[in-house]
Order: structure tokens, then sequence, then C-alpha cells
């Protein structure tokens, strides 16, 4: 449980970030940034911070990345 109470994983958020981990960096599908990201994303990680446009170009870039380096990632359940 978190801090408040709730279980993480009953978040909105928390299924937005499972479906860019599964659909994203494991299967290799870049276009999961087009359809949970908003386009006024911004992203504050090393190496990928940005914000709109560059932000979600960043992100796509880092999944295409990380899928060829580790073709055979998976859910971590």
């Amino acid at each position: 449980m978190g801090i408040s109470g709730h279980r993480p994983e009953s978040t909105r958020a928390y299924h937005l970030i499972r479906r860019i981990f599964e659909e994203g960096f494991a299967a290799g599908d870049a276009s999961v940034v087009d359809r949970v990201c908003s386009p006024d994303l911004v992203e504050h990680q090393f190496g990928l911070a940005g914000a709109g446009a560059q932000a979600r170009e960043n992100l796509k870039t880092a999944i295409r990345d990380v899928h060829r380096a580790v073709p055979d990632l998976s859910s971590l359940r």
C-alpha cells in the first residue's frame, strides 16, 4: 500500500506507465507514446529531458534503443 492507503496499481498513472513499459519497451512499439502521452509531455529523465514534441520523440527513441538492446525484455510480474 502507498502512503495514502491506496494501492498504486489501482491508479490511472500506474496503468499508463505499465502500458509504456509493456507495449513500448518490452514489445518495441514506440507508437504507444502517441496513444498514452499528452502532447505537452514534460520528460525529466537524464538524456531524455524535454517538453512537448521533443519529449515524446526522446521517449520513442529510448523505447526503440532499449528494445533493440534487450529484445527479450518482459514484464516484471
